[in-house]
């Protein structure tokens, strides 16, 4: 396999996974992370600590600072929730990193008397402030300077007009007019080449199109953890996005409890009475991430029916667990990344072409044409009475989601750009 860099807006447990992921699969992998939080591991590398590392007068050991031990002015206080007091004002907060009750710093925020947070000191796992944000009147955040471990300014960065200034000891060094600009000149200097991807983990992700002003092809692919993602992408033009599907190290076993989930966002499911009235041995559960209308809330009439308004995480985590099929016959979109999950959980799919949301991930026995809810209640039945027929389809599932990997992988083999 081949060589890339691999960018993430920031640094997170799923894109950790991906990460080691392809590495399993032979790919040669290097993180570069576009927005750096301070504490980011020994193989991740940031631009911005790049050139902070590069000004640092010598190499610190890890040193996370207590908010106890900040430097204050003389007779200024930190009580117990993190506020910073002078003689009963208010001039700041102190965030911390996760887990809180730690107490390890990660930024805080300094105030005026009305309340404007004014600017914000960032920092590092090597308890030094290593960044400053300063905020205009308007909340936004009107430039972000970076430091070496002596204050001398090593990067300041304009994020509103995209422009960003790098100094060598206090003096410019370049100047460069757009973000991509920025990281072509990174890229260079710290040696990282191979094929660019993109990890959009969160919607906040796709934001990183638009500064990069090359767009697509900038990138050899995007990989998206959700597909309502990547099908918001191909509408801006790009041809290069995939959906990750991670591969469980093994599948639970499916409870083949005759029990059927539906997640829906609208009433309109085909044929959905002629299922629940044909098929009275199997338990349908209906949930929904809002209220529901009558339509939907009335099919509780009949006995095998359970409907679930704004279904709570942990009632939904236990229909998971208690449900053999999931059928995929709702129109509009896609809730709670629900045919992923299905297939990550071992449910079989079952869905129709009108209504399928990821046919990708459904085995092709289980789409029925059109909105054949008499062919769905025919096979339902079928699986029902044969559990080595319901396994062997659940097999042919479990190879879709192998499939949606390889095919993933073959793009990052290819040496086409």
């Amino acid at each position: 396999m081949g060589k890339i860099i691999l960018f993430t807006r920031r640094y997170s447990e799923e894109g950790r996974k991906f990460q080691e992921a392809l590495e399993k699969a032979g790919v040669e992998c290097r993180n570069v992370v576009l927005e750096d939080d301070g504490f980011l591991p020994e193989r991740v590398i940031s631009p911005y600590e790049y050139y902070i590392l590069q000004q640092n007068r010598e190499k610190h050991a890890e040193r996370k600072v207590h908010y106890n031990f900040l430097e204050l002015p003389e007779f200024w206080e930190i009580r117990p929730k993190g506020d910073i007091w002078d003689m009963g004002r208010k001039r700041g907060s102190v965030v911390c990193t996760e887990p809180v009750a730690k107490g390890i710093v990660q930024r805080v925020e300094w105030q005026t008397k009305d309340g404007w947070v004014y600017r914000i000191d960032c920092y590092n796992k090597y308890g030094l402030m290593y960044a400053s944000e300063f905020v205009g009147k308007d909340r936004e955040v009107e430039s972000k300077v970076y430091y070496s471990d002596n204050r001398q300014e090593v990067i300041v960065e304009q994020p509103q007009n995209d422009v960003i200034t790098l100094l060598q000891e206090g003096k410019i060094r370049a100047f460069f007019l757009s973000y991509q600009a920025f990281l072509e000149f990174f890229l260079e200097e710290a040696g990282c080449s191979g094929d660019r991807v993109l990890w959009i983990e969160e919607e906040e992700d796709l934001s990183l199109l638009n500064r990069i002003t090359g767009g697509n092809r900038f990138w050899k692919c995007l990989v998206f953890r959700k597909k309502e993602w990547l099908d918001r992408y191909p509408a801006g033009g790009g041809e290069n996005g995939y959906v990750y599907y991670e591969i469980p190290v093994e599948y639970p076993a499916n409870c083949e409890s005759g029990e059927a989930l539906i997640l829906t966002a609208s009433d309109k499911i085909p044929g959905i009475e002629d299922l629940i009235r044909e098929l009275p041995e199997i338990r349908f559960h209906i949930a929904a991430n809002t209220q529901v209308s009558d339509k939907l809330f009335n099919l509780q009439r009949y006995t095998n029916v359970k409907v679930y308004p704004q279904i709570g995480k942990d009632d939904l985590e236990n229909l998971w667990r208690k449900c053999s099929f999931y059928l995929d016959i709702n129109f509009h979109w896609e809730i709670h990344d629900a045919i992923n999950q299905a297939s990550w959980r071992n449910l079989l799919i079952l869905g129709f072409e009108d209504t399928l949301h990821r046919k990708d991930l459904v085995a092709k026995e289980c789409v029925l044409p059109g909105q054949d809810y008499e062919g769905m209640i025919k096979l339902v039945k079928e699986l029902s009475c044969h559990s080595e027929e319901m396994l062997s389809l659940l097999e042919k599932q479990q190879a879709r989601r192998y499939s949606a990997w390889e095919r993933l992988e073959r793009v990052l083999d290819s040496e086409e750009n």
